[in-house]
């Protein structure tokens, strides 16, 4: 093997390894185009209960963001409004309990979070847009989500 040879070598090395660095960035940014990370804040000390967190009003705050992707501080009252529009897809969501002193656990979605969806209410006067889910203890779901998005939107009447 002559120098030349040694060299041809070094830079097929090199033009593979940067094909891989640069399809590695290419798939982290497809991925975090495509998958929505979701980080949610629940209060320990909020009870159990349907919580909403509600999409495109105006008249709301933009969602917070963190390293990963947004992260919704849900307050004791179950219920947050923001004014970015939802984003549809996939999404990865964690959620974590944080007490006064602000340390954060992580919380067992399995048995603490329930019946997750989207609830979508369009009658004369009222439009909303919410993610929901029940916070609370397994086999202990009641009531409606629809009940917590009126104490804030009483223009949504009961059909």
């Amino acid at each position: 093997m002559n120098a030349s040879d040694i060299r041809e070598s070094g830079r097929m090395k090199m033009l593979i390894l940067g094909a891989i660095v640069i399809g590695g960035v290419l798939a982290c940014v497809i991925v975090l185009k495509v998958i929505r990370f979701e980080t949610y804040v629940l209060p320990d000390r909020m009870t159990k209960g349907w919580v909403a967190i509600e999409f495109g009003n105006a008249t709301c705050g933009k969602v917070g963001r963190d390293w990963l992707g947004n992260r919704v501080v849900i307050p004791e009252s179950r219920y947050i409004c923001f004014s970015d529009a939802y984003r549809d897809g996939l999404s990865m969501d964690r959620y974590l309990l944080e007490d006064d002193s602000g340390t954060l656990k992580s919380l067992e979605r399995s048995k603490w979070i329930h019946v997750r969806g989207m609830l979508s209410m369009r009658e004369d006067g009222c439009s909303v847009l919410a993610r929901v889910f029940w916070y609370g203890p397994e086999g202990q779901v009641e009531g409606q989500p629809e009940d917590l998005i009126r104490q804030h939107h009483p223009e949504c009447k009961i059909p």
